[in-house]
């Protein structure tokens, strides 16, 4: 029994070490302070779309609606074969600020290549990217993203929580994201980012042409963020 409880604690121990040496940045950082109201760029909002009328419904009005001076929401339909397109027509005739594409060719599994096609025909440096099934958590999510631009960055992380729901699976879900997004944000202020996640993401479509985009590993169905 002793040696069980002196592993135990040397655990323990451990885990509380790592997590003083990793985490301790994060608990004392604060945000950077929002740029001069005349440099708030235009924005593009990037939402990969494939057979999700039910979620546009729900959701694109958060993201159309936002408090941020100039932005376009661009919603790139992967060939749906749903309302999808109906969906968005009716959004577009009372918000002018919603842009749709269509790929014209067919697309690998994944949402790469829709993605790849959004990101190439906006038409702004500064790009933030959501799902279709999720919702931002209000708004002023734009200038919460937008606001590290102006200190410089070429990559706002963001977090993106599983709302609460009834049954019991999700609370392993809501932890295990709570704890990802403790070590990315952690990791990334200490200089060794590895991960973001592409629900709640914004960069410098530059950056993204510079890089190649998304071809080192398209034939990855994953990896998009």
């Amino acid at each position: 029994m002793t040696g069980w409880l002196t592993a135990f604690g040397l655990v323990t121990a451990i885990n509380l070490g790592y997590w003083l040496f990793f985490f301790r940045k994060l608990a004392r950082h604060s945000p950077s302070p929002p740029p001069d109201p005349a440099r708030w760029p235009p924005v593009t909002v990037v939402i990969c779309a494939r057979d999700a009328a039910d979620h546009l419904r729900r959701h694109l009005p958060a993201f159309l609606t936002q408090d941020y001076p100039a932005f376009t929401v661009l919603v790139v339909d992967d060939h749906s074969t749903d309302e999808t397109s109906a969906v968005l027509l009716d959004f577009q005739r009372d918000f002018v600020n919603l842009r749709t594409l269509r790929p014209e060719h067919a697309t690998r599994p994944g949402k790469k290549d829709a993605l790849e096609a959004g990101i190439r025909s906006a038409g702004t440096e500064f790009l933030l990217f959501s799902d279709a099934d999720c919702r931002p958590v209000s708004n002023q999510w734009i200038r919460s993203l937008v606001r590290h631009f102006a200190a410089g960055a070429d990559i706002v992380l963001g977090y993106s929580p599983y709302a609460r729901q009834p049954y019991g699976p999700n609370r392993f879900q809501r932890l295990e994201t709570i704890y990802t997004a403790i070590q990315y944000f952690s990791f990334a202020l200490r200089g060794e980012t590895y991960m973001g996640v592409g629900r709640n993401l914004a960069y410098r479509r530059s950056l993204f042409i510079r890089r190649g985009g998304l071809r080192a590993h398209a034939d990855l169905p994953s990896g998009d963020d």
